[in-house]
Order: C-alpha cells, then structure tokens, then sequence
C-alpha cells in the first residue's frame, strides 16, 4: 500500500548508463551533466552539447529526463574551469558556459516536449534561484519553448532555514549527500550508522514533504541514501512519491 503512489526515477552521469534505465523507472530524475565535461580539455559547443542531449532523450523514449546545469567543486574538477566552485557561483564565472548549456538544453526541449526538465545545484535563496529561471526564461522565448520545468536542489542547511520561501519553485530535489555531510559533517555511508542523526534526516524529508504538498509541489530525493531500503520506506510513509537512484 505504501508504494503504489511511488514513482521511481534513475541517477545517471552519461548517456552510457541510460542502458541500465529498465521500463520500471518513470525516467531520469538526476543526470549530473559535470561528468560529461569532466575528461574533456576543451568545453563542448553548443551543436555538441544538443547532440549528447537528443542522444539521451531518444534512448529514453518518451520518458522525462531531469538536467542539472553542471555542478564542479570538491572531488569534481574541470581542466577548462579551473576555478570552479560547487553550485552556482561558477555559472557567473563562466557565464558563457553556462547559457551555451542552457541553450543546448533549451533546444533539446523544443525538439523532445514535455520531456526535459532543467535543476539547479545548491540553491539556498529564492533569489538565486529566480534570477537563474530568467536566464532559462529569456533563452526559451527566443525558441519559443514555453511550460518548461525549473527547479532546484535542496541539499544544504540554509536552504532549509529559507525553505517557506521556495513555495513557487517548480519542482524540488533533496540531494541528501551533500545536506548529510554539511548538517553533520558525515558521508551518507557514516550517517546510517547513527540512530539519531538517521531519524532527524527523515524528519526533515518529513517536513519537506509536507511542504511540496501544501504548495503543489513535485518532490523527488535523488541522493544515495535513498537507496538504502529501510530508509525508503519510512521516507515513503512520510508522503514522499518520488525517489531517484543508480539504476
């Protein structure tokens, strides 16, 4: 009873892993599009970029995939960004970069409706987050996209502090990995070994929940504890219907 509401989504980094995407999986819930630049030496162009997309999306068949604009930092590096940051302060870095990818994104979206959805990484303020839209916005009017899919991630402390102001967000993504190791300062293996700290991120997909429900808005938790069964499940009961995991 449980699961029958449950939709269930895949983590990819490349098109390759698309293979192991069976039918049970509504679509792609997380594609981490950083991967796709990390072995290059030279940033992808736009053509390049809208072929990779049109790639994924025909092998998905129908099914939606869920885009994060490129996401460096930590253990992630880029030859030609070097002064890449984890979240979205590299986009006004690099800003050329990060509109080619939007663009690409934009007219892969034209080509494939209703099957693209773009996310930010590590939105705190809903500031951050609207000024990004607009950008996704201005692109998709000189294309005539219109109805695409904007949100974002919840993956860090003061995102939770700021969270009644994220009412309007398109759709939401918890990154667990990233809020257990700022919350705690532990990895998402360490944090399942501890009772407390495993019930206190369950009441914060809780509350979380409870939110997206009172706003109507999408939820999915796309990080990898998700994937650890006991977890899921009492996740599940706290209203949550959409997970996303390696398939």
């Amino acid at each position: 009873k449980d699961l029958k509401d449950l939709k269930l989504w895949a983590n990819v980094s490349n098109n390759d892993d698309i293979k192991y995407v069976s039918d049970e999986f509504w679509g792609i819930g997380l594609y981490r599009t950083e991967f796709l630049y990390q072995t290059l030496e030279f940033a992808m162009n736009l053509n390049k970029q809208v072929q990779t997309y049109s790639k994924a999306l025909k092998a998905m068949n129908g099914r939606t995939i869920t885009f994060r604009t490129f996401d460096f930092g930590d253990d992630k590096k880029c030859v030609f960004m070097p002064g890449a940051r984890k979240g979205i302060s590299t986009y006004y870095i690099y800003k050329k970069l990060f509109l080619i990818q939007i663009e690409a994104l934009v007219k892969v979206a034209k080509k494939y409706p209703n099957q693209v959805r773009i996310m930010f990484p590590m939105i705190e303020r809903i500031e951050e987050y609207n000024a990004l839209k607009e950008e996704v916005q201005t692109i998709a009017e000189k294309y005539r996209v219109k109805d695409l899919p904007i949100g974002m991630m919840l993956e860090t402390q003061q995102a939770l502090i700021n969270l009644k102001s994220f009412k309007n967000v398109d759709f939401i993504s918890i990154g667990t990995n990233d809020l257990t190791w700022e919350l705690f300062n532990l990895d998402r293996n360490q944090a399942i070994l501890y009772d407390s700290i495993y019930t206190d991120l369950l009441k914060i997909i809780e509350d979380v929940c409870k939110f997206a429900e009172t706003n109507d808005i999408d939820l999915c938790v796309c990080g990898e504890l998700i994937s650890q069964e006991n977890f899921a499940r009492k996740a599940i009961k706290s209203g949550l219907k959409n997970i996303s995991i390696s398939p």
